[in-house]
């Protein structure tokens, strides 16, 4: 049986192309990149597209990681990059930052009532829904929307 907590043997499965691994991989990292996104200042809808995007690009980039090093902070590296991307784009448009302080307090207040295992459930569906498109080989993952039931032959 494979041991999905430890960092090396879940990359080497991801590599490998295991189900079992993405999916154990995406409910692992998931709540913690978006409360990570958050503390930099971001929506919560916001810091899940973050940890949503993140969290692709470490599967396909599972080759660059180094064995021995803790998966959390490599995948908060990648995270990070999409946020430094983000901050750029709000530089770019001044305007949109002006609604994104009232979003992030109304962020705020909603992490404030929601539990960990809350938020882990709301972001359960959707981690499966990426496990099974990167399995899948799903091209673009911004048009995609989370189904209830995932079949082999479903698509977005």
């Amino acid at each position: 049986m494979i041991n999905y907590s430890d960092d090396d043997q879940l990359a080497r499965s991801l590599q490998e192309g295991d189900v079992l691994a993405q999916e154990a991989y995406f409910e692992r990292f998931q709540v913690r990149i978006i409360k990570f996104a958050m503390r930099k200042g971001f929506p919560f809808h916001d810091a899940e597209d973050i940890a949503q995007d993140a969290l692709a690009r470490g599967v396909a980039i599972i080759g660059s990681f180094i064995p021995g090093t803790e998966m959390i902070r490599w995948l908060n590296g990648i995270a990070y990059n999409f946020m430094r991307q983000r901050w750029s784009e709000q530089k770019a448009h001044p305007s949109t930052a002006l609604n994104e302080a009232a979003e992030n307090e109304a962020s705020r207040q909603f992490t404030d009532q929601v539990s960990p295992a809350q938020l882990k459930q709301l972001g359960r569906l959707w981690a499966k829904t990426l496990a099974y498109m990167i399995w899948a080989g799903q091209p673009d993952l911004h048009e995609c929307r989370p189904t209830p039931i995932l079949r082999q032959n479903d698509r977005c």
